[in-house]
């Protein structure tokens, strides 16, 4: 990937995604609903349709680009594979929880 590349983000659009998991990620996915792999910043790099992968546990995996190199798992289940991180540490979800505040 590009160095410029600071985090790589996955989506299951397989799962319900909540809309709590990274902020600045949700309206990448809302404005592009054909497409699983998004990069950050997201203003610079159009996302991609990957396909035939799922995430352990979670909707959405973002993970920490280091001078372009990402660390992850893939694990072979047939038909698709599962993508997994080796340390937690390597993720990356900037909130918790989100909200919207607009003004009258």
């Amino acid at each position: 990937m590009p160095s410029e590349i600071g985090t790589l983000c996955l989506v299951d659009r397989n799962k319900e995604i909540s809309p709590l998991i990274k902020c600045k990620l949700n309206p990448e996915i809302n404005k592009y609903e054909n497409k699983t792999c998004f990069f950050e910043p997201f203003d610079k790099f159009e996302p991609v349709w990957i396909n035939n992968f799922e995430l352990s546990k979670m909707k959405i995996s973002c993970l920490e680009s280091v001078n372009g190199i990402v660390r992850l798992s893939l694990t072979s289940k047939g038909n698709k594979s599962l993508v997994s991180t080796f340390r937690s540490a390597d993720k990356d979800i900037d909130c918790v929880l989100c909200f919207i505040i607009q003004s009258k």
